[in-house]
C-alpha cells in the first residue's frame, strides 16, 4: 500500500506536561472495545479506577466520565496515568492515535495531523511554502472500493491546480483564500454534472470584489458559532467579546497562516468528495474558519496593540478542537451555513478579501 505523509508529519511529538492545551481536558476518550477488555483485567487500584469511570453516553459510545472537565486519568502533572502504569501500549486507539489522521481511498493512504493539537498546529501552520510529501509503500494489501477511480484522479488534479493558485506569490494570502474558494465552486458546478467555462481567477475576484461583503456577514457568522455546542468557558468568552464589540477593528496584517490553513483542509477534505461529490459543503468551513479566527484576531489586536503568532496559533487550534474537529458541530455549522442564502460561497470570498 502506497503511503503518503506531509514531511513534519514525523517532526511531531506530543508536549505532554508542558502542552498549553492537552487533548486530555474538555474532551471525553471513547474507548475502543479491544482497551475495555484490557482495562478490564487490569488489577489493583488502577483497574479499579478505570472499571469504574468507564460508561456508555447518550450516542452509544464506551468513554471515560470526566473529571472535572477532564480525563480521570489526567494527573496533576499533565500526564496520563495509564500511560505511566501501562506504558504506551496501554492506551486507547483514541489516545494513541491523536492528533494523527488516516484517510484511506483503497490504492493509498494519506496521514496527517489534526489542528486540534497545539504542537500539530504550529507545525501545519508556520510551513512557508507548499507542504512537501513523503511516500512509503508497506506490505498492506490495496483494498477494492466503491470509488470512481476515474473522479477521484480527476480531483487529485484539480487538487494540485488549486495547490498552485493557493501558493501563487503574485497575490496575498487573503486573495490566494478567496481564489481557494471561488476555484472550488466552479468545481462543484463541473461536479454537478455542468459544463462551466475554464475557471477565470481574475474573472471570479473582480465579480465578488465589486459585492464588497454584506454587512451583518460576520454577525451572523459569529451567532452560529455561539449556537453550537461549547466545549470551554475560553472559547464562549471569545465567541460573546467579538459578538458585542462595536468599537472599529484594525486591518489584520499578512499573518503567514491563510495559505497553511487553506492547505490543511485540501488535504484533509477534498479527496473525501469522491465518496459524496461535496466539496463546496467542506470547502466553505475552511473560509468560515478564516473569518472567525480573523475577527477573534483583530479583537485582540484592538484590545492589547499587539498580535503575535502564538496568539494566532492558539485561535486557530481552537478553533479546530471546538468546531471543526467536532463531527457534530461541523455538521450542524454546515446545515446553518446551507440554510441562510446570505452566506453563499462568494459572500464568503467576498468578506475574506477585506481586511
Amino acid at each position: 500500500m502506497l503511503n503518503i505523509y506531509p514531511e513534519f508529519y514525523d517532526a511531531f511529538h506530543c508536549l505532554a506536561a508542558t502542552c498549553p492545551d492537552s487533548c486530555c481536558v474538555s474532551w471525553a476518550v471513547v474507548v475502543d472495545e479491544d482497551a475495555a477488555e484490557h482495562y478490564r483485567r487490569v488489577p489493583g487500584a488502577l483497574g479499579e479506577k478505570l472499571r469504574e469511570v468507564m460508561e456508555t453516553d447518550e450516542d452509544g459510545d464506551l468513554i471515560f466520565r470526566m473529571e472535572g472537565g477532564r480525563c480521570p486519568f489526567f494527573d496533576a502533572d499533565g500526564l496520563c496515568r495509564i500511560q505511566r502504569e501501562l506504558g504506551e501500549e496501554g492506551l486507547c486507539q483514541t489516545c494513541f492515535k491523536f492528533p494523527r489522521l488516516t484517510h484511506d481511498y483503497g490504492h493509498f493512504i494519506e496521514h496527517g495531523l489534526t489542528l486540534a493539537c497545539p504542537e500539530a498546529a504550529r507545525l501545519i501552520l508556520t510551513q512557508k511554502g507548499p507542504r512537501k510529501l513523503i511516500q512509503r509503500t508497506d506490505d498492506t494489501p490495496e483494498e477494492e472500493t466503491n470509488l470512481d477511480e476515474d473522479w477521484l484522479s480527476t480531483l487529485q488534479t484539480l487538487r494540485r491546480q488549486l495547490l498552485d493558485e493557493l501558493w501563487s506569490a503574485d497575490c496575498g494570502e487573503e486573495e490566494a483564500l478567496a481564489v481557494c474558494l471561488l476555484h472550488t465552486q466552479w468545481a462543484q458546478d463541473y461536479a454537478d454534472g455542468f459544463d462551466p467555462a475554464p475557471f477565470d481567477r481574475e474573472a471570479a475576484l473582480t465579480a465578488v470584489g465589486g459585492q464588497g461583503g454584506q454587512s451583518g456577514v460576520m454577525e451572523a457568522l459569529l451567532q452560529m458559532h455561539r449556537e453550537l455546542e461549547i466545549l470551554t468557558p475560553q472559547w464562549a468568552e471569545l465567541l460573546r467579546e467579538a459578538a458585542q464589540w462595536t468599537d472599529p477593528l484594525p486591518s489584520m496584517p499578512q499573518t503567514g497562516i491563510l495559505r497553511p490553513l487553506a492547505e490543511e483542509y485540501l488535504y484533509r477534505y477534498w479527496l473525501q468528495a469522491a465518496d459524496d461529490d461535496d466539496l463546496l459543503g467542506r470547502m466553505i468551513l475552511l473560509g468560515v474558519n478564516a473569518l472567525v479566527v480573523r475577527r477573534l484576531a483583530q479583537v485582540k489586536l484592538a484590545k492589547t496593540g499587539e498580535l503575535t503568532i502564538h496568539d494566532l496559533l492558539w485561535l486557530c487550534q481552537l478553533y479546530s478542537k471546538e468546531v471543526e474537529h467536532d463531527e457534530v458541530n461541523r455538521e450542524m455549522l454546515l446545515e446553518k451555513l446551507l440554510d441562510d442564502e446570505g452566506l453563499a460561497v462568494d459572500e464568503i470570498a467576498g468578506v475574506c478579501l477585506k481586511t
